[in-house]
């Protein structure tokens, strides 16, 4: 009898062992599919500050997972508000669009860009785009004086590329910049390649541009995604080019 008691005691402590090993493991592997909301490490200036955040939203909403209908919420850094592209770009609702959320600091499109904070847009997926649409936006005067803008101009678009590939791990697909001279303004296009959830890869279109009146504008979009079970080549799938 003390040893079927025994047997029975020990059969009951190795499944609460095993309930105490994979309770842990599974609330792991839940936390890890939670996506992180966006967290600005950085103030919004007109230098490499600036831009690295810009960086790091768009690493956070467009490359760690598809847009999905509540990733807006999960994602908006702390004081930003949720509201539809119409409310943004004018201030008040004229066009349903229930496909597309806009995560803005100041409410307007026009408050973004004179206070100099990113704005994240996201479409819904459809069957033309399957993963969704995302992008990041950031528009801001010089925080410089006038007499120092041209070196922070100069310093910036010399060393843009390289900060993509490093803050981003991506991969310049477009032909890149020869040199670099000093201008009033410089507009800087480029299309980049990184691997993204699952597996897959990401091509992101970037369009930086610096002018010594008008401040920086910087765009970042997610273009296409390439899914593994085509090791990365585009099949022309909808939503994938």
């Amino acid at each position: 009898m003390k040893t079927f008691a025994f047997r029975h005691l020990s059969h009951q402590l190795r499944r609460l062992a095993c309930i105490a090993l994979v309770g842990p493991l599974l609330a792991a592997h839940a936390a890890a599919q939670e996506p992180d909301h966006i967290d600005f490490r950085f103030e919004h200036v007109s230098d490499l500050r600036g831009i690295l955040n810009v960086m790091s939203a768009f690493r956070t909403a467009c490359i760690d997972q598809p847009v999905s209908r509540d990733l807006p919420g999960a994602l908006a850094p702390d004081g930003y508000l949720i509201v539809s592209p119409s409310f943004h770009l004018f201030g008040e609702e004229t066009v349903k669009d229930a496909r597309r959320t806009v995560l803005s600091k100041t409410g307007t499109e026009e408050g973004d860009f004179a206070e100099g904070y990113p704005i994240i847009r996201f479409g819904m997926p459809t069957d033309e785009t399957p993963y969704g649409e995302c992008s990041v936006i950031w528009t801001r005067a010089w925080d410089y004086p006038d007499e120092q803008v041209d070196d922070v101009m100069f310093g910036t678009a010399a060393q843009f590329d390289s900060q993509v590939s490093y803050r981003l791990q991506a991969v310049l697909v477009s032909p890149p910049e020869n040199a670099f001279r000093r201008s009033s303004q410089y507009s800087l296009a480029s299309e980049w390649r990184r691997g993204c959830w699952e597996g897959n890869d990401c091509v992101f279109d970037i369009i930086l541009t610096l002018d010594s009146e008008d401040g920086i504008h910087f765009t970042i979009t997610r273009k296409k995604v390439l899914p593994v079970a085509n090791n990365g080549e585009d099949d022309g799938t909808p939503g994938r080019k």
